[in-house]
């Protein structure tokens, strides 16, 4: 999959410059869901992308005409590695998007010879959780509870990337 397939659309490197747009759009999303984003604890990657996100891991950006409207990151750290960050701006939602973007990171995580992607998700993000599933990622018997303002409970899903 190549930054092509997501005409008319352009697939970037994350650069500060859309800092206060990601953030601002994570925080629209999580009021969906009546959260609140936690830059403090949970979510202070948002402010250090560059240090967290280092090679081989990555951190993508989908724009619009110079607006972001998703994101996608591959964090490949300690002998793990994640599929984080997947979101999409409400107004761009129901284009597949979301399974591009996946499928983007699936192939990314393939080439940095990794065999499996763990996916951990938050419990109410359901819809978020039957596309992982339809696209063969196992969810498995674990969850974990991150806690904090939102109480946060993430389930595990795995995808076989062999």
């Amino acid at each position: 999959m190549s930054a092509s397939d997501f005409y008319p659309y352009t697939l970037v490197e994350y650069s500060d410059q859309y800092q206060d747009q990601l953030i601002d759009m994570l925080a629209r999303i999580y009021a969906e869901y009546d959260q609140v984003i936690e830059l403090e604890t949970l979510d202070s990657d948002l402010l250090e992308i560059k240090t967290q996100y280092n090679s081989p891991s990555c951190f993508e950006l989908l724009l619009d005409d110079g607006k972001l409207v998703a994101s996608v990151a591959v964090k490949i750290a300690l002998g793990k590695i994640e599929l984080k960050r997947v979101f999409v701006d409400p107004g761009y939602r129901l284009q597949g998007l979301g399974v591009k973007l996946s499928d983007w990171a699936f192939v990314y995580a393939k080439e940095q010879g990794c065999e499996y992607i763990d996916i951990w998700s938050d419990t109410l993000f359901t819809k978020a959780h039957q596309l992982y599933q339809k696209m063969g990622a196992e969810k498995l018997d674990e969850t974990r509870n991150l806690g904090g303002a939102n109480d946060i409970e993430e389930q595990h899903f795995r995808k076989d990337l062999s």
